[in-house]
């Protein structure tokens, strides 16, 4: 009888390891999941903005009043009034208040004092401008320019190619942002210290901005 009961303990102590056995085998064999990889992105930058987008562009027409004095030859002489047009194109530079502008223009023939004068060239100056006003603006630059004359007279033929310095002042009023009109006065004076052609240029100037 206590045989018996002695083999009962025996397996119900046998039992109880082996299930406790079991439950550590168990727990030994349980896998974790791997934690996520963070799915990061730093946000892109959407500024695409650049510095000339602030840069304006401007192009334009002026009818030309210019008083010439304009060598003949043989130390002579000849003053007079001519007209023409003048086409301009520039870009701001540096800031809206610095243009550097380029601009062609030409004199057709015109007869002073009985010598048939023309001129054309280029001109290439750098502006200041500055408001004075609501919507008046004035400005003022220095300028080089090259000019092709031809001039004709008794004396014969005395056409040339002249270099000259400009000093340019205009006031404009601006009824838009993109549209301006105004006055320009330039003197334009002879690079070389010799017998060559001198003006001063009144031009009436209508201009687009972009």
């Amino acid at each position: 009888m206590s045989s018996r009961w002695f083999l009962l303990l025996v397996l119900a102590t046998f039992s109880v390891f082996s299930d406790k056995s079991l439950a550590a085998e168990e727990s030994s064999e349980e896998h974790y999941a791997p934690i996520p990889e963070l799915n990061y992105h730093p946000p892109k930058d959407t500024d695409n903005s650049s510095i000339f987008d602030e840069v304006r562009l401007h192009a334009g027409a002026a009818f030309l009043t210019s008083y010439q004095n304009v060598p003949l030859g043989q130390s002579q002489r000849v003053e007079g009034t001519m007209r023409g047009l003048q086409i301009n194109f520039g870009v701001d530079l540096f800031s809206p208040k610095w243009i550097l502008q380029g601009a062609l223009f030409t004199l057709p023939q015109t007869s002073l004092g009985g010598a048939q004068i023309s001129s054309n060239g280029f001109e290439l100056s750098c502006l200041y401008e500055g408001s004075i006003f609501e919507q008046v603006t004035m400005h003022g630059g220095l300028g080089i320019e090259s000019r092709n004359y031809g001039i004709k007279s008794a004396l014969g033929d005395n056409s040339m190619s002249s270099g000259a310095y400009v000093l340019a002042t205009g006031i404009d009023y601006w009824p838009s942002s993109s549209i301006s009109a105004g006055l320009e006065l330039a003197g334009h004076l002879p690079m070389a210290s010799g017998d060559d052609p001198s003006s001063i240029d009144l031009g009436v100037r209508l201009n687009g901005h972009f």
